[in-house]
């Protein structure tokens, strides 16, 4: 009788257990693949906002006042301490701004130098330069959005956004640049001819052609002074779209004091209008 009566608890036990490891081994199988389908599916990079900096016109120390900053001279190798590092009696951010060599006596252009190097996107066609030292990369496989980034964090940020038909400039903005304001803009025409859009601090430009809205966009680590200001406005001085057949010219050896005033002497324009000619004549 001690037998019959200690047998039958063991089976009761055994099948109680077995039922209820089958049930929640199935339902996390289930949950686990239902949130890997979700996070792979990630919205449209074109419907995500542009991100931007407030306007920043402070810059940081430029001791020899050629209008590259100390830090912009020591990616490029000029000297920070005087203002004409090649003594072609052009100053050094003026060479920089209109795409040529700062550190080799002119006729050089900057894209010869090995100071910058050209990106060429292979999907939408556009050409820009960007520091040679900087690292280049793209935020997704088909380079609709391309970050140029300094050893500091800060970093220029090339994006492609479709244009629906008969869409203009100004309803895409109204759009997609949230926060920001038209009146802040300017009309500006760059090296290779191509028209812009230029925030009043230099530091977001827009280009359009019939199909695209190219936008280049400077974010800065904090909100102090700007770094990299000249390098933003060589950049987007650079940007050419695909049908652009546009050759910048070759630089001009600065005469001689007796013939100064017959001569072109390229000029950089102020922060409060971006949209001042690249060219003027010597006074």
């Amino acid at each position: 009788m001690i037998a019959q009566n200690t047998l039958p608890p063991p089976p009761a036990i055994v099948v109680k257990n077995t039922t209820p490891q089958e049930i929640p081994t199935t339902t996390v199988v289930e949950e686990v693949t239902s949130s890997v389908e979700l996070a792979t599916s990630t919205p449209s990079l074109q419907n995500v906002f542009l991100d931007f900096s407030p306007i920043l016109t402070l810059d940081t120390a430029d001791v020899d006042a050629d209008s590259l900053t100390d830090i912009e001279e020591s990616v490029f190798g000029t000297d920070s301490g005087t203002w004409d590092s090649d003594n072609d009696k052009y100053y050094d951010g003026q060479e920089v701004y209109n795409l040529y060599n700062p550190k080799g006596l002119a006729p050089v252009k900057i894209i010869d130098s090995g100071l910058v190097l050209e990106y060429k996107n292979v999907y939408f066609g556009y050409h820009i330069y960007y520091p040679s030292a900087w690292q280049k990369g793209s935020v997704d496989v088909k380079e609709t959005q391309v970050l140029f980034s300094a050893s500091n964090g800060d970093y220029i940020e090339v994006r492609v956004f479709p244009k629906e038909v008969g869409q203009t400039f100004i309803t895409w903005f109204s759009r997609n640049a949230e926060g920001q304001s038209y009146t802040d803009l300017s009309t500006f025409k760059n090296r290779f001819g191509e028209d812009a859009m230029i925030r009043k601090d230099s530091l977001v430009a827009y280009f359009e052609d019939a199909n695209y809205i190219y936008t280049i966009i400077y974010h800065t680590k904090d909100r102090g002074p700007i770094l990299y200001r000249h390098i933003m406005q060589m950049m987007y001085q650079s940007f050419r779209m695909s049908q652009s057949n546009t050759v910048l010219p070759d630089q001009v050896t600065f005469p001689s004091p007796e013939s100064s005033s017959n001569t072109v002497n390229i000029v950089l324009p102020s922060l409060e209008n971006s949209s001042t000619n690249t060219t003027s004549s010597n006074n």
